[in-house]
């Protein structure tokens, strides 16, 4: 075999420590670019001549601002200003994070002009803003106009003071997906005729004058977590498929309503006056039932005795799925008997119980024996499951079941009902 020359060699090893990753096409290193931190990807400019620009054509934005970096809020602040500045391409995500004790007021105000900018001058489409001040600091605040964007498609806001018109997507046509979580929502209105999802966890809304009202009539999946202050109002979703909301005890929101029979915070027997008094969050309630009314699965956890108007009920004409808490069996099951009245194509209906209340068949609401029951325990099939022990699966009356011994003992316990035809079972 014959030998290589000397020249061969020395042409493959000059090949071999060429720049290969500069001879990738410029769309595949604007691409990497983006999955950079944005201070690293613009380091990138002194690695060789035909580097300089690369950054400034890179479609994603990563912002991360940590303990472990050494940044001054002004040097942060004129990087971003910068950076803003002289991007050229509309940017397909934006993310802009600060830990919590690393943001100051000043930079706060430098963000609102970040955000801004990333959805009017970059055409962000997807935009996530997390930014936790240090503790007794006022929170970022985003206000004023409506923000303006045929290409946001998806928001996520983190620790963020909204007020003003800016939850009006209006003029934010291709948006779909939104989530705000721990922040402090001062606004009349969140509409938008485009969303389809909507996730708000731990919110806190205005306290003050009217309960804020969602209008998203396109709306497919709706999260409501643990919102403070008043409920929001809900109007009607008819396209709503998936629908979950938690709620808490009044005292949770409120101090002013303590828990009467807890000694420690925050916890509740769900029977007090504190716990279950019609201020302004409970009376916000039961507007939420009709916002939900087009849900096909609906899963409803609330405090014990929230939802024992049962003149508030509309039909639930396409709920198939339903996940209730215990709520649900005050009154001797008046609540429980109401839903199902309101169900007429309910197809499974699932109840938690905590095995927290001993004295939950006690709850607010009508509990008069003479009170005429509709009758429809004879159309359910019963599936419990304590725990681990076996299921059992046998035709029930719901006025034969005792509750409170059956969790008397229990940290946790489902109950399911599958509704089969009776001509079925026949």
């Amino acid at each position: 075999m014959p030998l290589e020359s000397d020249d061969e060699t020395l042409a493959e090893e000059e090949a071999a420590s060429l720049d290969r990753i500069s001879a990738l096409p410029d769309e595949v290193i604007h691409h990497v670019l983006g999955l950079l931190p944005a201070p690293e990807a613009v380091r990138t400019s002194v690695l060789a001549r035909g580097w300089r620009h690369h950054w400034k054509s890179m479609r994603s934005l990563q912002l991360t601002v940590s303990d472990g970096m050494v940044l001054s809020a002004d040097w942060l602040n004129r990087f971003m200003g910068r950076l803003l500045r002289d991007l050229r391409a509309p940017l397909d995500v934006c993310d802009i994070y600060v830990e919590e004790g690393l943001c100051d007021d000043v930079t706060a105000l430098d963000a609102y002009r970040w955000v801004r900018q990333a959805v009017s001058k970059h055409h962000a489409r997807e935009l996530m803003v997390d930014l936790e001040l240090a503790y007794e600091q006022s929170s970022f605040a985003l206000a004023g106009q409506p923000l303006v964007s045929r290409h946001l498609t998806r928001l996520e806001l983190y620790y963020v003071l909204l007020k003003g018109r800016v939850l009006d997507f209006s003029r934010c046509t291709a948006l779909e997906d939104l989530v705000l979580c721990k922040c402090d929502i001062d606004t009349n209105n969140i509409s938008s005729q485009s969303l389809k999802h909507l996730r708000i966890e731990h919110c806190d809304f205005c306290r003050k004058g009217s309960p804020t009202c969602i209008s998203a009539p396109n709306l497919v999946s709706l999260k409501l977590e643990h919102p403070l202050g008043a409920v929001p109002v809900l109007q009607m979703m008819p396209v709503l498929k998936r629908a979950t909301v938690e709620l808490q005890c009044n005292h949770y929101y409120n101090f002013d309503y303590p828990c009467h029979k807890s000694e420690r915070n925050r916890e509740c027997c769900g029977l007090c006056e504190g716990c279950t008094g019609s201020d302004a969050h409970s009376r916000g309630c039961c507007m939420l039932f009709h916002g939900l009314s087009s849900a096909t699965h609906l899963e409803l956890i609330v405090p014990l005795a929230k939802f024992t108007d049962f003149k508030c009920y509309p039909t639930f004409s396409k709920l198939r799925t339903l996940l209730l808490g215990e709520w649900c069996l005050a009154a001797n099951l008046h609540a429980l008997i109401c839903i199902l009245q309101h169900a007429p194509v309910l197809e499974n209906l699932t109840i938690e119980l905590k095995g927290l209340h001993k004295n939950t068949m006690e709850l607010e609401g009508s509990n008069n024996p003479t009170l005429e029951m509709p009758a429809v325990s004879e159309h359910l099939m019963f599936m419990g499951q304590v725990t681990k022990s076996a299921v059992l699966l046998d035709p029930i009356s719901l006025d034969s079941l005792d509750y409170d011994d059956l969790t008397s003992s229990l940290d946790f316990f489902i109950i399911s009902y599958y509704f089969d035809s009776i001509s079925d079972q026949k």
